[in-house]
């Protein structure tokens, strides 16, 4: 009993140790394949010596100490702030300061397509969505709202909402 015990627990350790090999130096997934199937192994082996009960308790440790274990190793190697825009971390340029502001269609919106608009002295071509269907090329057109990446614009001439 003592050296399966002993077995037991090298099995245990052991795939344990190659889950977090696989997850901090070796990419893939396929160490922790083996390791799953170690642990698995050393289950099977705790059913066999020890009966069901503890094999179930022992697959239960495993399971619970399994994300605990993946967090743990992950944030030794992840970012450990959140990244927010007052910190200086932005995703995506924000347009919004360009609601209500007039440019023209560079080129069709069908119902997407670029708009040329007037930034800081300069002509920016941005990404937009057309509201209401297909605008031609060189048309005016005025923003009405962000919308992810995209600006929302409509003919000039239908005024903003």
């Amino acid at each position: 009993m003592g050296m399966t015990l002993a077995k037991i627990l090298l099995y245990t350790i052991g795939g344990f140790a190659m889950i977090v090999a696989d997850l901090l130096f070796i990419p893939g997934g396929f160490i922790i394949a083996i390791g799953s199937v170690v642990i698995l192994y050393a289950v099977y082996i705790t059913y066999g010596e020890f009966g069901i009960w503890w094999a179930l308790i022992h697959l239960g440790t495993c399971l619970a100490l399994v994300p605990k274990l993946v967090t743990t190793s992950l944030g030794r190697v992840a970012l450990r702030e959140e990244m927010t825009a007052d910190r200086g971390f932005v995703g995506i340029d924000e347009h919004n300061h360009l609601i209500g502001r007039q440019g023209r269609a560079h080129t069709d919106l069908r119902p997407s397509g670029m708009l040329a608009i007037e930034i800081d002295g300069r002509e920016e071509h941005l990404d937009c969505i057309a509201e209401g269907g297909y605008i031609t090329k060189g048309e005016p057109v005025v923003v009405t709202e962000e919308r992810g990446p995209s600006l929302v614009v409509r003919r000039a001439s239908e005024g903003v909402a």
